[in-house]
């Protein structure tokens, strides 16, 4: 599970001869969920809501698109994403930076030793043992 979503927010205020535009900019510091998808990751926001009726907490998680330019990001790296335009039905979210990587599996030495147990006759897990002796 991510840790603390980080929440850094700038307004920048530009005069016009008539009227005054507020833009609100809003950056986020989340951990990367799943980056299966071309060009886009799955990052979540962990929050607590106050019940106030019953006095409990509840932890409630918002899952977000983001827009992932070059494909770079990873499962468990820390992103900084910032809010855009609606660049499809899910993705109003780009990312920045990709501040810390997150260690990530190496799946071809896992399959390589489990290939090179099984070639040497020993079981890989005590159930199939079992069935095989009897």
């Amino acid at each position: 599970m991510p840790g603390p979503t980080e929440f850094i927010g700038r307004v920048r205020v530009s005069f016009h001869l008539y009227h005054i535009t507020v833009i609100i900019i809003n950056y986020f510091l989340m951990q990367v969920l799943s980056n299966k998808m071309d060009k886009s990751i799955l990052v979540a926001i962990d929050r607590v809501k106050k019940i106030t009726k019953y006095k409990t907490h509840v932890k409630r998680t918002t899952k977000i698109m983001a827009h992932d330019e070059h494909d770079e990001c990873n499962v468990g790296d820390t992103v900084k994403i910032r809010l855009c335009r609606p660049l499809s039905k899910h993705k109003s979210y780009t990312v920045t930076d990709v501040l810390h990587k997150g260690k990530v599996l190496d799946t071809s030495a896992v399959v390589a030793s489990r290939g090179s147990f099984a070639a040497s006759g020993v079981p890989l897990d005590s159930n199939n043992h079992e069935e095989q002796s009897s």
